[in-house]
């Protein structure tokens, strides 16, 4: 009796550990366009120093389907309040020192046009979408 309760628990532990192991690569290898990846890391990092040196608690995050174009890659910055984004997009040279970084970084020069930049507030979401920065940003 204790050999298939240990034979039990050991299959279950097996199937909590390798669902997330399976999900996490089958996003990896279906979303991340690897040759990418460390361009849009070292990338996100340097418009994280330009952007919080304009506001401190910036937040940035980097999304699309980079695997099958580098002209998929979305950049999000967020922040805490709407004077803040507002004085975010109202920043003329962002965009373009934002652009300017992914060039920096290695990111293919033809996409970089491409890459979608947007800029949201925690209050926007709260207001508009419930808190659900998924709907925030379709």
């Amino acid at each position: 009796m204790l050999k298939w309760i240990v034979l039990s628990a050991a299959s279950l532990a097996l199937v909590i550990i390798l669902v997330p192991v399976a999900l996490l690569l089958d996003y990896m290898t279906n979303c991340v366009g690897w040759e990418v990846w460390p361009a849009i890391r070292r990338a996100r990092k340097a418009i994280r120093t330009l952007v919080r040196k304009r506001v401190p608690g910036v937040r940035i995050h980097s999304m699309g389907t980079t695997h099958k174009s580098a002209d998929n890659l979305r950049i999000g910055i967020d922040v805490a309040t709407d004077a803040e984004r507002e004085m975010l997009r109202n920043d003329a040279g962002l965009l373009d020192e934002a652009r300017l970084a992914l060039a920096e970084a290695g990111y293919p020069q033809g996409s970089i046009d491409r890459v979608s930049i947007s800029i949201e507030s925690q209050e926007t979401v709260d207001r508009e979408f419930d808190g659900n920065w998924f709907c925030a940003r379709k």
